[in-house]
This record gives C-alpha cells, sequence and structure tokens, in this order.
C-alpha cells in the first residue's frame, strides 16, 4: 500500500496536479491558524498544515530507529574537517 502512496505522490509532485476539494473545517480553526502563521490565505494556510503534519509523521516514523542503527560515520570527514 505505501508504494502506491508514494507512486501517486510521484506522479502528482512530477506532473504538478492540483486536486480540488471541498472541506469543512471550523472557520475559528482557520482564522485561528491563519493569525498564528500571519499567512493570508485560507489554501496556504492548509498547504502548510499538510506539509507540517507529514513532516511530522515523518520524523516520528525516523524516532523508532533511534539507537538501532549501527552507523560508522565519522563526522569530521563528513564536514571536510578530518
Amino acid at each position: 500500500m505505501q508504494f502506491v502512496l508514494d507512486c501517486f505522490n510521484y506522479f502528482i509532485q512530477k506532473l504538478r496536479i492540483k486536486c480540488r476539494t471541498t472541506l469543512e473545517i471550523p472557520d475559528t480553526l482557520i482564522k485561528e491558524a491563519m493569525i498564528a502563521t500571519q499567512i493570508k490565505t485560507k489554501n496556504k494556510v492548509v498547504k502548510l498544515a499538510l506539509e507540517e503534519l507529514i513532516k511530522k509523521s515523518k520524523i516520528s516514523e525516523l524516532k523508532q530507529f533511534q539507537g538501532k542503527i549501527d552507523l560508522d560515520i565519522d563526522l569530521d570527514v563528513l564536514r571536510n574537517r578530518g
């Protein structure tokens, strides 16, 4: 299932497909988000909220690997200090 979603997302981004959607979001919630972020349009504030939700979810998924993967990495070499 994840593969299908990844393919779908790839084509949407690659083809820059925009989907019109009708959502029932309380006006107070939208207005509060617009004030908090200083974003002037509903579309932009909803887009930002979705992007942040996705980013948070991905970070959460990565955290499950914390301490479980042995990376033999020399940060000084990576940063051209070594």
